[in-house]
């Protein structure tokens, strides 16, 4: 009896020691590669959403993009408007040196910049290696004026990290305020992308 009960307390250590070496709610519990290992390669969006609700003088807007591996449909809700079948694709590449280009197709219009990425140490509640921190420092063709692209019209990005397996990766930004102007028109965005090498 004093033997089961001796494995089971190992087991609940080993439990615990693994859960908090866990950075991302849905990150494997055991992984024998490194969290920048995991992270390094070129990965391709697989799918994912955005909502971008609009505060404003004539009210309120809210909109809603589901992304695919190839295409984007947008849905204005006070509208009930819904537009289908736009071509978009996003491919993010990240090296071990703290390096990264993003590209980014949507409708005929191409966005590419590089930069560096690092994550962030954990603060509050937060986890360390829980956020990755992505800030461009080159455009290299076209414009992102868009709020409904992967940067967001911002050259220093913050997304938490979800998931990340090997070949697998999700990026999360929860309810942020991506712009607030003078005459009292705010953005909220939040989204989840999922990428695939």
């Amino acid at each position: 009896m004093r033997l089961i009960t001796r494995y089971i307390a190992c087991g609940l250590l080993l439990v615990g020691f693994f859960q908090s070496c866990k950075k991302g709610e849905d990150d494997p519990l055991l992984s024998l590669r490194t969290r920048k290992n995991r992270i390094t390669g070129n990965w391709t969006l697989k799918s994912g959403y955005l909502d971008v609700h609009t505060e404003n003088a004539p009210g309120v807007t809210d909109e809603h993009y589901e992304y695919s591996e190839s295409d984007l449909s947008y849905k204005h809700v006070q509208k009930n408007s819904l537009e289908t079948g736009v071509s978009h694709h996003l491919n993010i590449q990240f090296d071990k040196k703290g390096h990264f280009v993003v590209e980014e197709e949507s409708n005929g219009n191409t966005f590419k910049a590089e930069g560096e990425w690092d994550f962030e140490d954990g603060q509050g509640k937060a986890k360390k290696k829980e956020y990755i921190q992505l800030k461009i420092t080159s455009v290299l063709q076209g414009k992102t004026y868009y709020y409904d692209s992967f940067i967001k019209s911002n050259t220093h990005l913050v997304y938490r990290i979800k998931e990340l397996r090997n070949k697998k990766l999700v990026l999360v930004s929860e309810k942020n305020m991506l712009y607030s102007f003078a005459n009292a028109e705010k953005y909220w965005f939040e989204s989840q992308y999922e990428f695939t090498q």
